[in-house]
C-alpha cells in the first residue's frame, strides 16, 4: 500500500493568476471532500487561519455563498481569502458572477501537490503497467 499526503506547492492570485503568498491571517473556504485536510495542509504550510467556511463537495457557488465568505473575512480581520484551485475555477470574475464579489479583496488559490512517502515502487509499477497498455489495476 502507498502512503501519501497533500502539500501546498504555492499560491496564485485571483483573478489574474499571478504568484501570491498569504501574509497575515486568512479565511479559507472550500467545496471539497475533506475540508479539514485542506485546513490542516494550510496550517502545516505556516498559514494562520482567521476563519473558514465549508461547502459541500463540487458546490456551485452563489452570490450569497461568496457574500458570506466576504463578510466572514471582513469580520475576522483577515488579510486574504484562500481556497483551492478546484474551487477558484468556479468563481469566474465576470459581471454578475459570484467571483465578482471578491473584487477588492486579496484572494488566492492554494496549489496542491502530493507527497508520496511510502510505496513508491508499487505506484511506479502500476503506472508502468498502465502506460504499457495493461489497463487499470483495479
Amino acid at each position: 500500500m502507498a502512503g501519501c499526503r497533500f502539500q501546498i506547492t504555492g499560491f496564485r492570485g485571483f483573478p489574474d493568476g499571478s504568484p501570491a503568498r498569504p501574509e497575515g491571517p486568512v479565511v479559507a473556504f472550500s467545496g471539497i471532500g475533506d475540508h479539514q485536510e485542506f485546513l490542516r495542509t494550510l496550517t502545516d504550510t505556516g498559514v494562520t487561519l482567521a476563519g473558514d467556511r465549508r461547502f459541500p463537495d463540487h458546490h456551485r457557488y452563489s452570490q450569497t455563498d461568496i457574500a458570506g465568505v466576504v463578510a466572514l473575512s471582513r469580520d475576522a480581520g483577515a488579510a486574504a481569502i484562500v481556497t483551492t484551485e478546484k474551487d477558484l475555477v468556479r468563481l469566474e470574475a465576470g459581471p454578475g458572477s459570484p467571483g465578482e464579489l471578491l473584487r477588492g479583496y486579496r484572494v488566492m488559490a492554494a496549489l496542491l501537490g502530493i507527497e508520496i512517502f511510502s510505496g513508491n515502487e508499487l505506484l511506479e509499477s502500476i503506472i508502468d503497467d498502465c502506460l504499457k497498455g495493461g489497463g487499470s489495476p483495479w
